[in-house]
């Protein structure tokens, strides 16, 4: 409390003090007025007093003035409504910026995940393994049975396929599965065989591979011939599968489709650069036979 307001209090307090003073006469001046006088005439009416009670002079200049607006005042709301204002408008230009800053960090964080991506699918790409089939020959010949119940004709034939890792380093768990087929598109099959699940493989279990070894698998196939090539009497098989391998650092797998047709192996072209279908009514020995790829392997992963 200020020394304005105790002397407001105290002049308040001396206003009710002569307030209460001048009640009191007052009251003394009626009840002697209202006492009957001896002379028997009647009494004078009771004088109606009324008593408003005021504060004092300053105290109501006072309260006045802090209750009218002042100019100081009307200039600090003035001043505070635009700071309000202005601190409304900043958050908001902020919340903006703050976002657009995320966003640009976002952006700039994917973009250093695809280059790292892109860095170690070519580091991968540098250091995996490769296996490559560097060779391939007839196992058991190739030979057609025909069922004389059903009047249908059975193909059956087996190759060995040789496998190199060309890469730089192990390749874990290499297995081959293939199946043989006599007609269709080859480069469709090997995708198709890749994409199956793996079979169990017809001959030695999976393999490890050092880089620039070697490693022998085998493939077996039985088919049923069809009616079309029955009646022309010439087929031209092939094998249509897929290299499955791992990467031993990191355990990936990798598939390797590819296509191995078999021919007849042509007098006097012991490379085999002619193709001669099989007929189905012979049965051919290794020694006749060939087995080469037609470039149409694929790599799929």
């Amino acid at each position: 409390m200020t020394e304005l307001d105790i002397r407001l209090l105290r002049a308040i307090l001396r206003s009710l003090d002569s307030l209460r003073a001048s009640l009191d006469r007052r009251a003394e001046a009626i009840g002697e007025q209202s006492k009957p006088e001896h002379g028997g005439s009647e009494p004078e009416p009771p004088v109606i007093v009324h008593a408003a009670r005021e504060l004092p002079i300053e105290a109501r200049e006072y309260y006045g003035s802090k209750s009218r607006p002042t100019q100081r005042r009307k200039v600090w709301r003035w001043v505070r409504n635009c700071l309000e204002i202005g601190a409304v408008v900043t958050a908001i230009v902020l919340a903006i910026l703050t976002y657009r800053t995320l966003q640009e960090v976002k952006m700039q964080a994917d973009a250093a995940r695809q280059q790292v991506s892109i860095m170690r699918e070519q580091l991968e790409a540098t250091d995996r393994p490769w296996i490559k089939i560097i060779s391939s020959d007839p196992l058991s010949g190739t030979i057609f049975i025909p069922d004389t119940e059903t009047d249908k004709i059975s193909a059956i034939s087996q190759i060995l396929i040789r496998v190199k890792n060309i890469g730089h380093s192990v390749a874990s768990d290499v297995s081959i599965h293939a199946n043989m087929f006599l007609e269709g598109d080859s480069a469709q099959q090997a995708r198709q065989v890749c994409d199956s699940e793996p079979r169990p493989p017809h001959w030695r279990q999976p393999q490890t591979v050092f880089p620039d070894d070697t490693a022998e698998f085998g493939a077996y196939g039985a088919v049923e011939v069809p009616e079309s090539i029955r009646r022309e009497k010439s087929v031209r098989p092939y094998f249509a599968g897929c290299i499955n391998y791992k990467i031993a650092s990191v355990n990936t797998i990798h598939r390797t489709g590819f296509v191995l047709r078999i021919s007849e192996r042509f007098a006097g072209e012991p490379t085999g650069r002619w193709r001669t279908p099989l007929k189905i009514t012979e049965n051919y020995e290794p020694a006749r036979l060939l087995v080469r790829g037609d470039g149409a392997a694929v790599d799929v992963n």
